[in-house]
C-alpha cells in the first residue's frame, strides 16, 4: 500500500498483507474516506473484503461461480459489492451476511469490466457489465421489502402473526448494445455535465474512438470511415479520435471529463 497523492515510490511498502495463495486479478478500494475497506477478486472465484489498517484485516471473504475479473462497490454502501467473472457471470455480494444475494448471467464470454452509475438513489442502481462476446447489458438493481408470515393456517383460532420485513435485491435488464469488437470498459456520464444527449460511453477492442450511447432511446452513433488506410473519422461532438487502441475510460471526480488507458501496438 502505497500513500495516496505521493508521486514517489517507498522503497518500501507501508504494509504488506497475506491474503490468498491464488493470483488477485482485480482490486477496488471504497470511495469513502470513513472507511479502509478494500475489496480483491482472485483467480481461484473467491472475493475478499479487507480492512487494510486492523491487525485482522479480512472482512469477509465470499467464493463465486468464476474467476473474478472485476469488483465495483455500491455507492452509498460499505458492504455491497458486485463482482464479475469469466464465465459471464454477475454476483452481488453482502459482506454484512458474508454470501451471494443476488446473481444473473447475461454473456457467453468473460466480463470484463462492470460499473456503477454514479447518478442512481440508494435503494436502485443502475449498472452496465461489457464482455468479449462484444455486448454490454444494462441493468438496475433494486432493494425491496419481503414480508413474510408466520401464522399457522391449519389453526382455526383467528391469531395475530408475527411479520418478518427482509430486504432483498432485484434485478431488471434494461438494455442491451452490441458492438463490432470486443468490449473493454463503459462508464456512465451525465449529458448535462458532458453537453451530450447521451449517457452511456463505451470503449471497444481495435477501435480508437469512445463511442455514445443513450440507453433510453436504444441508439448508439456510428462510425464513418474515409479512403486513407487504417483511418477512422468520427463526428467530432459525438467521438474522441486517438491514435492508440483504447482498453478503459473512466469519469472524473468533477464528471465532466473522461480519463482513456490506451495501448499502442508498435512493429517489429
Amino acid at each position: 500500500l502505497l500513500i495516496a497523492g505521493d508521486l514517489t515510490i517507498p522503497s518500501t511498502p507501508l504494509k504488506t498483507i497475506h491474503l490468498s495463495s491464488s493470483n488477485p486479478l482485480c482490486v477496488e478500494a471504497h470511495s469513502s474516506t470513513s472507511n479502509n475497506y478494500v475489496c480483491i477478486g482472485y483467480a481461484d472465484k473467491y472475493v475478499t473484503l479487507i480492512d487494510w489498517t486492523t491487525e485482522e484485516s479480512i472482512i469477509g471473504r465470499v467464493v463465486t461461480s468464476a474467476p473474478v475479473l472485476s469488483v465495483r462497490f455500491l455507492p452509498n454502501y460499505t458492504h455491497l459489492v458486485l463482482a464479475s467473472g469469466m464465465n459471464g457471470s454477475c454476483h452481488l455480494i453482502d459482506f454484512k451476511l458474508n454470501q451471494v444475494v443476488l446473481n444473473w448471467r447475461d454473456h457467453d464470454s468473460y466480463v470484463l469490466d462492470t460499473r456503477i452509475s454514479p447518478y442512481t438513489s440508494k435503494n436502485i442502481v443502475q449498472c452496465v457489465t461489457v464482455s468479449r462476446d462484444k455486448s454490454c447489458v444494462i441493468s438496475t438493481l433494486k432493494q425491496i421489502d419481503t414480508t413474510t408470515s408466520t401464522d399457522d393456517s391449519n389453526n382455526d383460532t383467528e391469531k395475530i402473526s408475527p411479520i418478518q420485513q427482509k430486504k432483498t435485491w432485484k434485478r431488471t435488464k434494461l438494455r442491451s448494445f452490441f458492438f463490432e469488437n470486443v468490449v473493454e470498459s463503459a462508464v456512465f456520464v451525465s449529458p448535462t455535465l458532458m453537453r451530450c444527449t447521451e449517457d452511456l460511453i463505451i470503449a471497444e477492442r481495435n477501435n480508437n474512438n469512445l463511442i455514445y450511447c443513450n440507453i433510453k432511446k436504444n441508439t448508439k452513433n456510428k462510425l464513418t470511415t474515409v479512403t486513407k488506410p487504417n483511418v477512422t473519422t468520427v463526428k467530432p461532438s459525438f467521438y474522441f479520435y486517438h491514435r492508440y487502441q483504447n482498453f478503459n475510460c473512466a469519469l472524473t471526480p468533477s464528471c465532466n471529463n473522461i480519463h482513456s488507458m490506451y495501448a499502442c501496438v508498435l512493429p517489429v
